[in-house]
């Protein structure tokens, strides 16, 4: 799975992968460079179901659901 997001800053930022309960199943630290970022995430040991992403920065954080199949 690729994520992508711009940052206003060099910074180093946390991107986490957790299920619809809440239990993190991922979790990387990234070292973020200032305008578009795009990364790769291993999600092919995930099972079938609903899961959340969350990219945290010093001053955004996003969370947007995905679906694996």
């Amino acid at each position: 799975m690729n994520i992508s997001f711009d940052a206003d800053q060099s910074e180093k930022g946390t991107v986490s992968i957790s299920d619809i309960s809440g239990r993190k199943i991922l979790n990387r630290v990234l070292d973020i460079k200032k305008g578009f970022n795009n990364y790769s995430l291993p999600v092919y040991t995930l099972k079938s179901g609903t899961y959340l992403i969350n990219v945290q920065l010093s001053n955004q954080k996003i969370v947007k659901p995905f679906n694996k199949l």
